[in-house]
Formats: structure tokens, sequence, C-alpha cells
């Protein structure tokens, strides 16, 4: 993930299932932003974040607050966690370096 300080970024996450190569459209999904290094939630929005569905083709989007407090230089680690009627699905962990958007 491309993420810049000070503007609103966007993750997108598609859904398949892997046994049988189907989409999944009916998940519950939700983030977390962590530092890294402390593995404290990142303040600027209310987590876990719910990622809402928004096509058939198993994709989810979310747009963070340009409020977030990312420093340049400083990695994060995106938690993404997915359910179906409270069953867990998926579990992801992925780490990124957000940095200041130039001309």
């Amino acid at each position: 993930m491309t993420a810049f300080v000070a503007n609103p970024n966007m993750l997108r996450v598609w859904l398949t299932d892997e046994i049988t190569e189907e989409v999944i459209n009916d998940a519950d999904v939700a983030v977390t932003l962590r530092d890294k290094k402390t593995g404290t939630a990142l303040t600027g929005m209310t987590w876990p974040l719910t990622i809402p569905h928004v096509a058939d083709n198993g994709l989810y989007r979310v747009i963070f607050d340009n409020d977030i407090s990312f420093v340049a230089g400083k990695k994060v680690v995106a938690v993404v966690d997915a359910t179906i009627s409270a069953e867990p699905i998926g579990h992801w962990e992925f780490e990124f370096t957000p940095q200041v958007r130039r001309f």
C-alpha cells in the first residue's frame, strides 16, 4: 500500500475463496493501522474501521482520513480481518511506510 502523510488514503481488499475460487461478497471486513515499532493503534480514526463491500467482484474499499497520525518514514502495519457470520475467514498483516507526497 502506498500512503501519503496529510492526505486521504485508500485501502482496497479483494476477497476470494481459495478453494472454490469464488468471490466473497458477504464478509465483514475491518482494518486497524498500528505503529510497527510499538504496536499501538494510530490516532485520527476509530479502530477497527469497517471496510465496506463496494462491488460484486469481492472488492471492499475504505478511505482513511487525512488526519491519521502518519509520520513520513515510520513503518505502519495494517491488520485486516474478515469474517462471515462471526466466523473468521481471513487475517492479514502487511507493513508500509508513509511518505510525503512530492511533485
